[in-house]
This record gives structure tokens, C-alpha cells and sequence, in this order.
């Protein structure tokens, strides 16, 4: 599977209003982001197929796109439905970009044909009463295999980040990993009251931490 198989975010749900247009960039691929006439995300190919004008520069109405340039109009599903110079016209269309919106984010794969039908990754407990969710934006210099490696490495924190997270004490801990499908999973074993200054509120009874560290391609860490 390529990097092009797998869901990115693309903007949370409330920046992409009825309105408005984003300019996105995927895998060296420039995005025109909108929401149709069904309010479903439409993400295009950000160039007019007229005079390759840009598209994030145009205006959305009633769920159809217009190219600032010469007004070519398209809607949710890449087609043309308008030239103004010509009128309505069905014969010309950008094909669309696969998108899905799924708690409070707007995805979009970059190959519309991939082997493996992978799901947008679930946010764990979004909208449950007593959750908040935040978004961090970080840039990594780096492959992914080596900040997989960082991401689900708990040994490194006991040094890298010692006191504040962890504290090198010799403790024998068990790690079970698991791959497949785009996905590493790390189950550890053993671990106690080791969890730096925040012991006292993630393990106050010092018990045997069952600790999960997940990874999801492209670029999903989740900690359990």
C-alpha cells in the first residue's frame, strides 16, 4: 500500500462552512476544499480546467464552486455545470477526490481507486459527555518509519524525558507487538508507580499499568 491509500485530515468540520473555500495541500497535491449542495466535504483538484486558475480562489454558492477567472462553475462532484460564456454544460469534470467527515474532521484520500478500503480513523469518546478533544499541529522532519519508532518507543521517555515522565528504576516490563495493515500496536506489561510526576493522578494505588500505544498510517498515535 502507498501513502496515497490512507485518510488525511484536512480541516476540522467547523472551518469548512457552507460558504467558504480551502486550499489544501496533500502529498505535493494542491486541493480545492468546499462542501456541495448535500453539505457533504468536496475536495477538487485545485486548478480550473479552463486556464488552470486556482479554484481555492473562487466563491462557493448553493453548494457549487466558480473559478474567480472566468466564472466556470462546478459542483460537489467535480462536474461543470456552468460556463458563462456558453451556459450549462455537462461536458467537462474534475473528477473529485475521495472525502469523508467523521468527528469533527473533513478527510480526503488522493488515490480514488485503493485496493484496501480503510476507515477514517474513530476518535475515541468524541461527544461523550466529560471528553474534550484538541487538535496539536506538529512538523517532523523526518520519515514515517522513524517517528513510528519515537511515537510507540515508551523505553526512551524514561531517559529522553526523565522525572517528567518516567525515571530509569530497572523495572522488567513486557512489550507485545503486533503489525498489519498499515497499523503498529505496543501492549506493555509490568509497569507500576514509574509514570514521573504525574504518578499520583494516572496510577494513585501504584497498580500494574497495562499501557497500549497504537500507531495508524499516515499519521495517528493513539495512547490507551
Amino acid at each position: 500500500m502507498g501513502f496515497e491509500d490512507y485518510w488525511y485530515v484536512i480541516a476540522e468540520s467547523h472551518e469548512l462552512t457552507k460558504s467558504r473555500v480551502l486550499q489544501r495541500r496533500v502529498l505535493d497535491q494542491t486541493l480545492a476544499v468546499f462542501r456541495g449542495s448535500d453539505g457533504a466535504p468536496a475536495v477538487l483538484r485545485d486548478r480550473c480546467l479552463h486556464r488552470n486558475a486556482p479554484l481555492s480562489a473562487g466563491r462557493v454558492r448553493d453548494g457549487m464552486l466558480s473559478c474567480s477567472y472566468h466564472g466556470w462553475t462546478y459542483d460537489g462532484r467535480g462536474r461543470v455545470v456552468s460556463i458563462p460564456s456558453m451556459g450549462e454544460s455537462g461536458e467537462h469534470c474534475s473528477p473529485p477526490f475521495p472525502a469523508v467527515e467523521r468527528d469533527g474532521y473533513v478527510y480526503v484520500r488522493m488515490n480514488r481507486d485503493a485496493p484496501v478500503d480503510i476507515a477514517a480513523f474513530p476518535m475515541p469518546h468524541y461527544g461523550e459527555r466529560g471528553w474534550k478533544n484538541l487538535r496539536l499541529r506538529n512538523r517532523f522532519a523526518n520519515d514515517v518509519s522513524n517517528c513510528v519508532e519515537n511515537f510507540i518507543d515508551i523505553p526512551h521517555t524514561a531517559f529522553v524525558h526523565r522525572v517528567l515522565f518516567r525515571s530509569s528504576r530497572g523495572e522488567r516490563l513486557t512489550a507485545t507487538v503486533s503489525r498489519g495493515n498499515g497499523e503498529v500496536h505496543v501492549l506493555y506489561r509490568g509497569e507500576r508507580a514509574n509514570l514521573g510526576v504525574y504518578s499520583w493522578f494516572l496510577n494513585p494505588g501504584g497498580r500494574a499499568v497495562r499501557h497500549s500505544d497504537n500507531f495508524y498510517a499516515p499519521n495517528v498515535t493513539s495512547v490507551v
